[in-house]
């Protein structure tokens, strides 16, 4: 998953861009495995996503494996953060994401 990470990484970004969550649907076992119930596959792996906001191509990911062990601001703003690393900040790249990340520090950081 590294690699395949490392080289959505390089990809050239678009203009806006969108953070979400999504779901791998997996139906077996795992202590990974999450529940989202407003998901269309309810069941699997949930993973964060840095996205491009007209193509949909997947520039970024984190795959969620439970709460961070020690939150620098919190663990909605750490993701959006991590995922906007590889983001140029001499473009003018737009960061689009719903409520469920929503926090005013994130605003201020991203800022």
């Amino acid at each position: 998953m590294n690699i395949i990470r490392e080289n959505f990484q390089k990809l050239t970004k678009e203009e806006q861009l969108s953070v979400d969550e999504q779901i791998i649907p997996f139906k077996g076992k795992s202590i990974m495995k999450q529940h989202m119930p407003n998901k269309p596959n309810r069941w699997g792996y949930k993973m964060l996503v840095l996205a491009g906001g007209k193509t949909g191509i997947c520039y970024d990911f984190i795959l969620y494996t439970g709460k961070g062990e020690s939150p620098q601001y919190g663990f909605c703003t750490d993701i959006v953060l991590d995922l906007c690393e590889t983001v140029s900040r001499l473009m003018n790249h737009k960061i689009y994401f719903d409520n469920y990340f929503t926090t005013i520090r994130l605003q201020v950081e991203l800022k």
